[in-house]
C-alpha cells in the first residue's frame, strides 16, 4: 500500500518530489481534496512535511517543503491543485550583502632586485585586507567561514519569514577545500545568486535540501554516486552499469603555455676609425629620432614628421649646417652634448638665417634622443607579438609586478654645489663631471651584473621604440646625468672603463685637463661624450613567430606521475594524447636572458612552423618557472599535473545510464548524481525512484588541485599575516 501525504493531508493521483542540487528550488503540483486545500493555504506559508511510504520499501518524510498557491484544477469538482516547493524558494527575497577580505594599499615599500643598485628601487604598494571586510576584523575569511556566513543568513531568512527556527545548514564539505584563496569577493545581490556566486569560487561544490531539511553542501568530485544506486532496476527503465573510459582517456597530456621570453639588444658607437657592423639579423638596435621637419628626403623618398629614422641619416638629411657649412656629425654632437660649453645655441642663432629650416628644432630633437632612444632591429620586430619594458621574474608576488627592464651603459653625473662641496672636504679633485663606468667592460651581462642608474619605457610598441631615461643619485648630490662618460675628445676610452682626463677640474693639478667647461686646456681638445660607446638593454617579448603552436611550451604529464590522484581506471589510459593550452592570464613559461644562451633563447623566436610545441624538459635549463619559486612565477609543472587530474578524473571509469528503482528512502545526491526523483504513478500507486548519471562530466576548475603555494602566486594573495 503506497500512502502519501501533506501534514497528514492525503495526496491525490500521480506524486513527484525531487531532491536535485543548486540553488533553484524544486517546485511540484499535488492533488488533494478541496477541504485539504483550505486547511493548507490559510495564513502564511509555514514549513511542512511531504510523507511517502511505500509497503516493502519504507518511509520517507521530506521536510521544509511549503505549499505556496493553489492553482486552478481539471474542473470544479476535481481535486484542487498545490503548488509545493523546498525551503530554496525563499532565498530570492532575501537580500546579502558582504565583502570578503578586500584589499587596500596602506603604503608603500621599496623593492631593490638582488645586485642592483638603490637608483634602480621599485615602490610599490604595501597590501593588507581591509579590517572591516574581515572575519570579526581580525580573520581572513576562509571557504568554511565564508559558507557558514551563507548559512547564517539562509537561516535569518527563512527564520524571519516563518517566525520559528529552520532546519539547519550542513558545511563540512568546506574542509576539503580549504586551500582555495578568498580574495576581493563582494557578495551583493539575492541570496540565491550570492551562494551560486560563492559556490563558483569553490570547485566542485554543490548543495540540495536533504529529506530532512537540512542545507547540504557535498563534494560532486568525491564519487559518492556509486553508493547511492546499487539497487536493482525495474525491467523495461533502463539501467546504470560501470563503464570504462579507457579508450577515451588520455595515454598522456601535453599542458601547452604560451612563452615570455628576455631579449638582450646592444648598440654601439665604435668612435673614430672603429667599426659598428653588425649582423643583419643579430640582436641589435639603432640610435634613432623622429624627423622634427615637415619632411626630409632619404633615398629619394620623402619622410614626413614623425617618422623614426636613425640619428646619422637625419644628420646626411638635413644637409649642411649654417654653422660650419657641411653636415652634422656624431663628435659635432659628442661635444655639443657637453653642458656649459653653449655649443648648441651657436647652431640655433645661425639658423636663424635659413628660411627653410627650423634648425632650433632639429638641434632639439638631437639633444633629446642622442644616445638614448633605439629601435630594435626590424627582423625581430617582425617576429614579436607583443613588447614590454620589464623583466619576467616577479618582485611583488601580491600584485604580480615584474622586476624593471635593465639598462647597462657608461653615463655622467654633473657635479653640483652639493658635491663640490663634499668632494673638497673629502680631498677629492673636485671635477665638475663624475663618469660612472657601467657597461660591463668584458661584454658580458651575467646574473650578478649590475645594470646603470636609469629606466628603460617603450614609446612605440608597434615599431619597437624604447628610451633610457638617466637617473639621478638617489641622494641627489649631483644636478643630473649625461647618457655617456665624458672624456676629452681624442682620447677614446674604452667603454666599461673610466676615462684617463674626464673633463675639467678646478685642480691645478691636472695638466692636460682645463679648468673649466668653455677653457681649452693643454691638451688642446674640448670635453666631449665618449667617443666609444655602448649600450644594451634587456625587454620581455612573446613570439608571434612561428604563427602556430611550435611557438608554446609544453609541460607533458603521464598519468602515472606521483601528483595525480588516484582514480578508477588510472592504470589503463589507452586513448590518445590530448593538448590543453593554459590562458597566459594564468602564467606563462618565463625564459630569462642568459648570455651563454643566446642563440637557443634567440631560438623561440626564429623556430619553423609546423615544428610542434617545445618539450618543457628539453630546453629546462632556459626556463625560470619550470617548477618556480614566487618570484620565477608558478610552476609550471604544478599547473599542469593540476589540469592533467581536472582532465583525467573526468574521464575516470564510473556509473552511467539512467534508471528507476523501487523506492529507495535513503537516495540523496551525490558525487555526480545530482538530481533523485521519488514518484508514485496515478494509475497504480507504484513508487519508483529515479536516478540519472551523465556519460560526460565536465572538469573541475585546476584550483581543485593546484597546491597551495602555486595558488597564492596566480592569485595574487596578500599573505594574511599582515
Amino acid at each position: 500500500m503506497t500512502i502519501a501525504n501533506i501534514n497528514g493531508h492525503e495526496l491525490l493521483n500521480a506524486v513527484d518530489w525531487q531532491l536535485t542540487s543548486g540553488t533553484s528550488p524544486f517546485v511540484s503540483v499535488v492533488e488533494v481534496t478541496p477541504d485539504a486545500a483550505g486547511a493548507l493555504t490559510g495564513g502564511r506559508a509555514t514549513p511542512l512535511s511531504l510523507t511517502i511510504a511505500a509497503e516493502g520499501h519504507g518511509k520517507r518524510e521530506f521536510k521544509s517543503v511549503y505549499v505556496l498557491q493553489q492553482v486552478p484544477g481539471a474542473g470544479p469538482s476535481a481535486p484542487a491543485r498545490l503548488v509545493v516547493a523546498d525551503r530554496r524558494w525563499l532565498w530570492p527575497s532575501y537580500h546579502f550583502k558582504r565583502s570578503f577580505n578586500m584589499t587596500r594599499e596602506v603604503g608603500t615599500k621599496r623593492l631593490v632586485a638582488p645586485n642592483q643598485l638603490e637608483e634602480n628601487v621599485q615602490l610599490e604598494p604595501d597590501v593588507v585586507y581591509q579590517p572591516w571586510s574581515l572575519l570579526g576584523g581580525v580573520r581572513a575569511w576562509t571557504p568554511k567561514t565564508m559558507l557558514q556566513s551563507l548559512a547564517a543568513a539562509i537561516e535569518e531568512c527563512e527564520s524571519g519569514f516563518t517566525g520559528k527556527s529552520v532546519a539547519g545548514v550542513d558545511v563540512a564539505v568546506a574542509d576539503r577545500i580549504e586551500g582555495v584563496p578568498i580574495q576581493d569577493i563582494e557578495l551583493d545581490g539575492p541570496l540565491d545568486e550570492c551562494i551560486e556566486r560563492a559556490m563558483g569560487y569553490l570547485p566542485g561544490v554543490s548543495l540540495y535540501v536533504d529529506p530532512s531539511g537540512v542545507v547540504r553542501f557535498y563534494d560532486t568530485a568525491d564519487q559518492g554516486e556509486r553508493a547511492v544506486v546499487k539497487a536493482d532496476p525495474i525491467f523495461g527503465t533502463g539501467y546504470i552499469a560501470e563503464t570504462s573510459f579507457a579508450r577515451l582517456r588520455p595515454s598522456a597530456i601535453r599542458v601547452l603555455f604560451d612563452v615570455k621570453v628576455e631579449l638582450c639588444f646592444r648598440w654601439q658607437d665604435a668612435g673614430p676609425g672603429g667599426t659598428s657592423a653588425v649582423a643583419e639579423d643579430g640582436l641589435y638596435a639603432d640610435n634613432v629620432a623622429p624627423v622634427p621637419d615637415p619632411t626630409v628626403t632619404v633615398n629619394g623618398q620623402p619622410q614626413p614628421t614623425g617618422t623614426w629614422l636613425r640619428l646619422e641619416t637625419l644628420y646626411t638629411a638635413w644637409g649642411s649646417n649654417p654653422l660650419t657649412g657641411a653636415a652634422l656629425t656624431t663628435q659635432d654632437v659628442r661635444i655639443c652634448m657637453v653642458p656649459y660649453l653653449d655649443m648648441w645655441s651657436r647652431f640655433v642663432e645661425a639658423g636663424l638665417a635659413v628660411p627653410d629650416a627650423d634648425w632650433a628644432s632639429r638641434i632639439a630633437c638631437v639633444q633629446t634622443h642622442f644616445r638614448q632612444t633605439f629601435q630594435i632591429n626590424r627582423r625581430w620586430m617582425d617576429r614579436i607579438r607583443e613588447l614590454r619594458a620589464e623583466r619576467v621574474g616577479t618582485i611583488n608576488p601580491e600584485r604580480g609586478t615584474r622586476g624593471k627592464a635593465p639598462v647597462y651603459s657608461d653615463y655622467a653625473y654633473l657635479s653640483s654645489q652639493r658635491s663640490q662641496t663634499l668632494e673638497v672636504a673629502g680631498s677629492q679633485d673636485g671635477a665638475y663631471i663624475v663618469n660612472v663606468a657601467a657597461y660591463p667592460s668584458d661584454d658580458v651581462i651575467g646574473t650578478n651584473t649590475r645594470a646603470a642608474a636609469a629606466t628603460l619605457s617603450v614609446i612605440d610598441a608597434q615599431q619597437g621604440v624604447l628610451s633610457i631615461d638617466f637617473l639621478a643619485d638617489r641622494f641627489r648630490v649631483y644636478e643630473s646625468a649625461l647618457p655617456s662618460q665624458v672624456e676629452m675628445d681624442g682620447d677614446n676610452t674604452t667603454p666599461g672603463s673610466s676615462p684617463t682626463n674626464p673633463g675639467p677640474t678646478p685642480y691645478l693639478g691636472f695638466s692636460t685637463r682645463p679648468i673649466g667647461w668653455d677653457m681649452i686646456g693643454r691638451s688642446g681638445s674640448l670635453p666631449a661624450l665618449c667617443a666609444r660607446d655602448k649600450k644594451a638593454f634587456i625587454v620581455t617579448a612573446v613570439p608571434g613567430s612561428p604563427n602556430d603552436k611550435a611557438g608554446l611550451v609544453a609541460v607533458e604529464i603521464k598519468p602515472t606521475d606521483t601528483a595525480i590522484p588516484n582514480f578508477p581506471g588510472k592504470n589503463a589510459c589507452r586513448g590518445p594524447v590530448m593538448e590543453i593550452r593554459i590562458s597566459p592570464s594564468v602564467e606563462t613559461a618565463r625564459v630569462p636572458w642568459q648570455d651563454q644562451f643566446a642563440e637557443q633563447i634567440a631560438g623561440f623566436f626564429t623556430r619553423k612552423a609546423g615544428d610542434g610545441p617545445m618539450a618543457a624538459q628539453d630546453i629546462s635549463n632556459l626556463i625560470m618557472n619550470l617548477d618556480g619559486e614566487p618570484t620565477a612565477g608558478a610552476s609550471l609543472k604544478g599547473i599542469a599535473q593540476a589540469a592533467a587530474a581536472a582532465l583525467w578524473l573526468s574521464f575516470r571509469d564510473r556509473p552511467v545510464g539512467t534508471m528507476q528503482t523501487g523506492f529507495n528512502a535513503a537516495a540523496e545526491p551525490a558525487g555526480n548524481l545530482s538530481t533523485v526523483a521519488h514518484s508514485i504513478a496515478a494509475d497504480s500507486g507504484v513508487v519508483t525512484t529515479g536516478y540519472s548519471l551523465p556519460d560526460r562530466i565536465q572538469p573541475l576548475d585546476v584550483n581543485r588541485y593546484l597546491s597551495e603555494g602555486v595558488k597564492r602566486i596566480i592569485h595574487r594573495t596578500v599573505n594574511p599575516g599582515q
